[in-house]
């Protein structure tokens, strides 16, 4: 067996993982650790059999899959700790960056860190379906505000508010300013990238305008979605462990200071037991009886749909972009 027929076998057992995460994940959102380990000893025991026979006969290969995977643990807890993903998904994007051969990666960006092209491909996928269904959701509303007047009347109140309130909230909120910061530093990189290997161009005003222009837009339609159709409320007595609460009802939460640092850090897997108990009490003795929270979806079906377009393309979608172009 050679090299490159042995590949699958890797390809097999990310596919068996794949499988088993999204089954575990619908049962009880979670990816247990049991899976990642079996994972890796999986992975562990292919390439020992590889360099026995013989399959793999340079150690630079290795050498190489061991750089990758500890950049990619690197990465991946950075992630979760920006809040991006959840510790479980952070797991499995390490497990992936070990199991994917080096031979999937041929139009990469970083030699030593190949993996980098997994979480492009897994936020571009995620990115492309949310601006997609973000419109789809506007479109719909957008129709029921122009056959109801008064649904019209209310919504534009109602958002020109949220949004005069967000922006002044900007520059008292370090966190928020620090967010729309953020936002704008990443549009800016966005057309720089765009601009020097798309365009081939430098500075064009012209270009530049437009192209934030349907940078805001975008960010618009994700920001109406989240709002109007990513979150529910729930009487106060239903929260539960593994819940999120949505950004207004941690605002009320932040109205205690004293309260706020006894509840601990608010991670993305969601609430803990001890969390809920204390919120629940909290909010009772505040004559707080419902609350938002944002509902349940989980990131492993997009790192899963990364991994398999890295296969497909052997790199990016950048990079499939670039060449069409």
């Amino acid at each position: 067996m050679n090299a490159l027929a042995y590949n699958y076998l890797f390809l097999g057992v990310i596919s068996l993982i794949s499988v088993l995460v999204e089954i575990e994940d619908a049962k009880s959102k979670k990816i247990r650790n049991k899976l990642i380990v079996a994972g890796f000893l999986a992975g562990f025991l292919l390439f020992l059999a590889a360099y026995g026979f013989g399959i793999y006969n340079k150690f630079d290969y290795l050498v190489k899959v061991i750089i990758n995977v500890a950049i990619s643990f690197l990465a991946g807890f950075v992630i979760w700790r920006l809040g991006v993903w959840s510790a479980g998904d952070a797991k499995l994007f390490i497990l992936f960056s070990f199991l994917l051969p080096l031979y999937y990666y041929q139009k990469t960006f970083l030699d030593y860190f190949p993996s980098f092209v997994l979480i492009i491909n897994c936020f571009i996928a995620f990115l492309i379906f949310l601006i997609f269904k973000s419109f789809y959701f506007w479109f719909i509303s957008a129709v029921d505000l122009l056959k109801n007047k008064k649904i019209r009347k209310e919504f534009l109140t109602g958002y020109v508010n949220e949004k005069k309130n967000k922006l002044i909230g900007s520059f008292k909120n370090k966190k928020v300013f620090l967010k729309m910061f953020f936002k704008i530093s990443v549009g800016l990189l966005a057309y720089l990238i765009l601009a020097k290997f798309l365009f081939k161009s430098g500075f064009q005003p012209k270009m530049f305008f437009l192209f934030f222009l349907i940078f805001f837009a975008i960010n618009a339609l994700i920001d109406f979605y989240i709002s109007k159709y990513s979150k529910e409320k729930i009487k106060i007595e239903d929260l539960q462990i593994q819940m999120n609460l949505a950004a207004e009802t941690i605002l009320k939460l932040k109205e205690n200071k004293i309260f706020l640092k006894n509840l601990g850090i608010l991670r993305l897997e969601g609430l803990e037991e001890e969390q809920v108990d204390l919120i629940k009490k909290h909010l009772i003795e505040c004559n707080i009886l419902e609350i938002y929270i944002y509902k349940t979806s989980s990131f492993s079906l997009w790192l899963i749909i990364g991994t398999a377009l890295t296969v497909l393309l052997k790199g990016s979608i950048v990079s499939l972009f670039i060449s069409l172009i």
